[in-house]
C-alpha cells in the first residue's frame, strides 16, 4: 500500500508541475514526427508549378520546371531539367524544407519569400531558385477534357494563340495543338492536380490543373508557357 500511495503521490506532482507551466500534455513535443496544423498549412501553401534555374556542382547553369505537391504530411516535388526527371519527398525542419532525393545530400529550401523558394544541394555545392508560376490547388480539379482557347509565349518570348483538344483514354490524355500552320501532339498522365505531358518533339510540357478547369503549363525548359481556357 505504501507502494501504490507513493506512486500516486508522483502522478499528482506530475501533473502539478505541468499545470504550473502550462504546458498541455496531448501536443507533441518539438520534434515529433506529427506536422502541427500550421506545418501543415505551411506545406500546402507551396504547392506549385516553379521555374527553376540553377548552378550545379561544376559551376554548369541550367534551367528546367519544378513542381511541388502537397501530401498528407509532406510534399512530393518533381524536376524536369534537360532530359532528366528526378523526384523526392520534403518536410519541414525548422523553417526549412528538407527534400531527400536519392542522394547523399538532400536539398534545402529556405522560407518561401514572394512566391520563390531558394535551396541547395550537393552539400552547399549546387544551388537553384524556384519561381512560382501557377499555384496548385489542394482540392480536386475538373478533369481536363475538350476544346480549349490556347495562348503561349515560345522560349523566346514570341507570343502565339490557338487551339488545344484534349481526349481522355482511361489513365491517359491526348492532347492535338493547333497554332496558326504549326500542329503537335502529345500523351500526358494526370498526378493530382498536375498533368504531365510529353510531346511528339521529345519536349514535356507540365500544366497545374485549376478549380475553374484552366490549365497554366511551362515547356522549353521552364522558358515557354502555355495558358489553356475551356471553351464553354
Amino acid at each position: 500500500m505504501t507502494k501504490l500511495k507513493s506512486l500516486a503521490l508522483c502522478a499528482l506532482v506530475a501533473a502539478a508541475v505541468l499545470v504550473a507551466r502550462n504546458v498541455d500534455a496531448s501536443v507533441p513535443p518539438p520534434g515529433d514526427t506529427v506536422a502541427s496544423d500550421a506545418e501543415l498549412r505551411y506545406l500546402a501553401s507551396i504547392g506549385g508549378l516553379y521555374r527553376n534555374k540553377g548552378t550545379d556542382g561544376a559551376g554548369e547553369a541550367y534551367s528546367g520546371i519544378t513542381a511541388v505537391l502537397p501530401r498528407v504530411d509532406d510534399v512530393r516535388m518533381i524536376w524536369w531539367v534537360d532530359n532528366e526527371i528526378v523526384s523526392g519527398v520534403g518536410e519541414l525542419d525548422r523553417y526549412s524544407l528538407v527534400v531527400r532525393w536519392g542522394e547523399k545530400y538532400p536539398a534545402v529550401y529556405s522560407s518561401p519569400e514572394d512566391g520563390v523558394l531558394a535551396g541547395e544541394w550537393d552539400d552547399g555545392a549546387g544551388a537553384e531558385t524556384l519561381e512560382l508560376f501557377a499555384a496548385i490547388d489542394p482540392d480536386p480539379a475538373p478533369v481536363p477534357q475538350g476544346r480549349y482557347q490556347l495562348e503561349g509565349l515560345k522560349p523566346d518570348g514570341t507570343a502565339y494563340r490557338g487551339t488545344v483538344s484534349i481526349m481522355r483514354s482511361g489513365e491517359s490524355f491526348m492532347l492535338v495543338w493547333q497554332a496558326g500552320t504549326e500542329s503537335h501532339r502529345g500523351k500526358g498522365k494526370r498526378q493530382g492536380n498536375l498533368l504531365q505531358v510529353s510531346r511528339a518533339d521529345g519536349t514535356p510540357a507540365i500544366y497545374a490543373l485549376a478549380s475553374d478547369g484552366t490549365l497554366r503549363g511551362l515547356l522549353g525548359k521552364g522558358r515557354g508557357e502555355e495558358t489553356l481556357t475551356p471553351v464553354r
